[in-house]
């Protein structure tokens, strides 16, 4: 689908959504709008997320696998998905093996997002494939529309807590990305370390991801 496409998907989901409407409880009784939201699969996802989401332990990873999984565009095996995660258009997630996408991370995934084996999701991080423009003063935020476009992580990454990955970043095998850094852009070598706000490149990994001291066994007592 073209971004063009997409854009306009956006904008008519707006328009139908509850900020552009009446409010549905009101408008239908309590059954009928149960019944219309679930003539919807994007929003039979999102009650069948909300149920399943805080399940702890090796039940919730098993349920939210099996259930919410099925509404991914692909879905590796061995994939962890923990507690509190929340996804808006999972039928544009692509996720490889063995991959964990950490407590209460965020996807909001329209333009399609792609995540490789072996990568892992930290807590809290947001991933975002759709932004609002802003550019026109004259005119009221809400009414200037969207932009849109895919985001791109490999292989064995490290997404650490709470980072932000913007529309367009592609980052490429074997990265990590520090916590709490805003990430954008698509200009990343494979295997370096990233942070901040902008994040940039701050070195490899080779040579930031060692210990300040080589680790030593326990002796034997």
């Amino acid at each position: 689908m073209k971004m063009d496409d997409l854009e306009e998907k956006l904008q008519k989901e707006l328009s139908q959504s509850f900020y552009g409407s009446p409010n549905p409880v009101k408008v239908f009784n309590f059954h009928r709008s149960l019944l219309e939201d679930f003539k919807h699969k994007d929003c039979a996802y999102r009650y069948l997320e909300y149920f399943l989401r805080d399940i702890p332990g090796n039940l919730g990873i098993y349920l939210r696998y099996h259930y919410l999984g099925k509404y991914f565009q692909s879905l590796g095996s061995n994939v962890a998905l923990w507690p509190g995660i929340r996804i808006k258009h999972p039928n544009k997630m692509n996720v490889g093996n063995n991959t964990q996408l950490g407590y209460d991370s965020m996807y909001q995934a329209l333009a399609g997002i792609k995540i490789g084996d072996n990568t892992l999701i930290g807590p809290g991080v947001k991933i975002w494939t759709v932004s609002h423009l802003y550019s026109k003063k004259e005119e009221l935020i809400i009414n200037q529309g969207y932009s849109c476009n895919s985001v791109e992580i490999g292989s064995d990454c490290w997404i650490a807590s709470n980072s932000f990955i913007k529309l367009g970043t592609v980052i490429p095998n074997g990265c990590v990305v520090a916590a709490h850094s805003v990430v954008s852009g698509s200009k990343f070598k494979p295997y370096s370390v990233i942070m901040g706000n902008p994040a940039k490149v701050i070195g490899d990994r080779d040579k930031l991801g060692l210990f300040s001291e080589p680790r030593r066994e326990p002796k034997n007592v």
